[in-house]
Order: C-alpha cells, then structure tokens, then sequence
C-alpha cells in the first residue's frame, strides 16, 4: 500500500487501539458461536406455522379460486385442530 506521507506508525496503532476499544465497550462483547437471534425456533420439528398458513393461504386463492375469507376460515380451523393434537 502506498503511503503519501512519512507517519508515526506507533502513534497510529496507538489511536486504531484505543478507537476500538471504545466501540467494543459501546457494543458490547458478541459472541462468535450465537448466530442471529436467540428467540428464533431451536426446535426443528415444529413447523413455522406463520410460513405454513402462508403458502396455504396463496394455494388455495391462487390454484383453487378460494375467496379470501374462505381461506381464513380454513386456516384458523385448521389452526385449531393443529392444537387439540
């Protein structure tokens, strides 16, 4: 990399050091083995039921001709039995 102008680079490292230090002690401590949210499903054996109601939702007015409240009815019965089972 080419450099303009003679520098201190002591003086420098010195600055990037204390500039990071500040902006670690604003945001905190991450870490490396957490990816993303936390509260994010861990258990894969649940289906996202919100992903689910969607392409429902599109099958059944797209491909079936259901009209929209039709397919609220259908899902929020569905929704319910999901829960007695």
């Amino acid at each position: 990399m080419y450099i303009p102008e003679r520098h201190d680079h002591d003086k420098w490292q010195k600055k990037k050091d204390e500039h990071l230090a500040k902006w670690k002690s604003r945001h905190g401590k991450v870490d490396k083995d957490t990816k993303g949210n936390e509260e994010k499903s861990t258990n894969p054996s649940q289906p996202n039921k919100l992903s689910l109601s969607k392409s429902l939702t599109v099958a059944l007015t797209t491909k079936l001709g259901v009209s929209d409240g039709d397919t609220a009815k259908i899902i929020e019965d569905a929704m319910k039995e999901a829960g007695k089972a």
